[in-house]
């Protein structure tokens, strides 16, 4: 299983050195690491997941947020670098909200409704105009966005849906939610310094993992799932 994880890790060189401020350097370099490992029926990303449960470290990185369950499949040798899989249920939907870090995302399959907002969403005296979506756009298998820190986006899963993220060093200490009736705003912390209320996460139980391993493995294009596209996506 050792030399499996080494031959699956070699798309990633560099990631830590990447300079993830330049968002077109990021996704470049993203879209590259994401082909790699969707080629052969996605087999790379067939074999991270497969280690997943036996890597010392992540498996206590699993989590879920509300009926989103996530995976870290991969982190980089000083955890700056993340690579997670996302299985969203259908009807899913989060509040407008930024991030910690810049980020890769790609859909494997399914599809979501996904809805970017003005930073001003964020302000405590943001009116209710200033709170509406600014694009929607559906994101389906095989596209993906890179978006940065300060970025402010919400989604909503049309049917069950699996994405990649690939995460950069954390910048901020904080993200923010807004619930967007009323304008109420949240901070979120990470796991690494808040319970699991104030990080929003939900560590996954060990039963409940390896099912989740399966259904993403399931998941994925060219698992004989209706539809599927194959590494062609």
């Amino acid at each position: 299983m050792a030399t499996r994880q080494v031959d699956a890790l070699s798309p990633f060189a560099g990631l830590e050195s990447l300079a993830w401020g330049d968002l077109d350097q990021v996704r470049e370099r993203s879209d590259t690491l994401f082909d790699a490992l969707v080629q052969d029926d996605c087999q790379p990303l067939r074999k991270l997941l497969a280690a997943l449960a036996d890597t010392p470290g992540l498996p206590e990185l699993s989590g879920r947020v509300d009926s989103m369950r996530k995976l870290v499949v991969w982190r980089s040798p000083a955890d700056a670098v993340r690579l997670r899989l996302h299985l969203f249920t259908p009807g899913y939907q989060d509040r407008p909200h930024d991030h910690r870090f810049a980020f890769a995302t790609r859909i494997l399959s399914g599809a979501y409704v996904h809805r970017g907002y003005r930073r001003t969403v964020l302000d405590p005296d943001a009116s209710s105009a200033e709170r509406t979506a600014e694009s929607i756009r559906v994101e389906q298998e095989g596209s993906g966005y890179v978006m940065g820190p300060d970025a402010v986006h919400s989604l909503t899963a049309c049917r069950p849906t699996l994405t990649l993220m690939l995460r950069g060093p954390i910048v901020k200490r904080s993200a923010t939610i807004v619930e967007q009736a009323t304008g109420e705003r949240f901070q979120l912390r990470g796991a690494a310094d808040a319970s699991s209320a104030q990080s929003g996460d939900g560590r996954l139980e060990p039963v409940e993992l390896l099912a989740t391993v399966a259904e993403m493995s399931a998941a994925l294009p060219g698992s004989g799932r209706p539809g599927s596209r194959g590494a062609a996506s």
